[in-house]
């Protein structure tokens, strides 16, 4: 998450998965996005495109009263948000660009999903937990055709929203404990990892993992990321992807 410019931190990040041979899907800010980064992705894209994906997050990142596309925005505001982003991306990196949006702060409401679905987005992006009273929360929400129940979001994962043509592609691991100060974070042991890691398989064939590359800015930091790479290229049947073969997988018979 978090995508808008080039530098040292960024490139380290990055340059760690291309060292380990994994995709990485990142989330652009298009609203903020520099010039410096739109060259660099556009080379990575025409020496490379298997090696990133590009997705939309929100559009200029600001904090309203609890994030970009929160209650206090109107339907019209955020759908013109979402428009001017995607005509963006699209304007910026053509058909590298995957119509997926993710949100900041993880905010969104009935009119974001409303807005991303009149705007011909494929994939919505929000967050699924193995745990089981959350799983019974989604599966409640299953039957109740809802994406929201209250103010708690409903985890549609691996499937279509409903009322919508938006497929979820849902979070469904961190690699961070807790986030504290201006770019600060515990991150989970290896071994906690692990445990998580085999916890969620036993829930979801497709696990994202999010990371917000400016936290990871230390040796500590990517050295985590390195061995947790590592572990799960030695996992049998475990395979590195992106967002867009995911989709593809899970709806075969639409045209992409």
């Amino acid at each position: 998450d978090d995508v808008n410019g080039v530098d040292d931190v960024f490139l380290n990040f990055v340059n760690l998965f291309f060292e380990k041979h994994a995709p990485i899907s990142l989330a652009v800010e298009p609203g903020n996005i520099t010039q410096d980064a739109h060259t660099w992705l556009q080379d990575v894209l025409d020496h490379d495109a298997s090696r990133i994906e590009l997705v939309q997050h929100g559009w200029k990142h600001a904090k309203y009263r609890q994030g970009e596309f929160d209650d206090s925005r109107s339907y019209e505001e955020q759908y013109q948000d979402l428009k001017r982003g995607k005509e963006r991306m699209e304007e910026m990196f053509g058909p590298f660009f995957f119509p997926m949006l993710t949100m900041p702060y993880a905010i969104h409401n009935r009119s974001t999903i409303r807005a991303a679905d009149e705007l011909g987005f494929r994939v919505f992006r929000s967050r699924f937990s193995e745990k089981f009273h959350y799983r019974l929360f989604y599966k409640i929400g299953s039957l109740l055709r809802a994406n929201k129940i209250f103010r708690y979001r409903v985890s549609h994962h691996l499937r279509y929203m409903p009322g919508t043509r938006l497929f979820s592609i849902d979070v469904s691991m961190s690699m961070v404990r807790s986030y504290h100060g201006p770019r600060g974070l515990e991150m989970f042991s290896l071994e906690d990892l692990q445990a998580i890691f085999h916890r969620v398989k036993t829930h979801t064939s497709a696990i994202l993992v999010l990371l917000h590359h400016p936290y990871h800015k230390t040796p500590e930091s990517l050295g985590r990321i390195g061995e947790w790479i590592d572990f799960l290229k030695s996992v049998d049947g475990v395979r590195f992807t992106t967002c867009q073969s995911i989709f593809q997988r899970y709806i075969p018979d639409r045209k992409h």
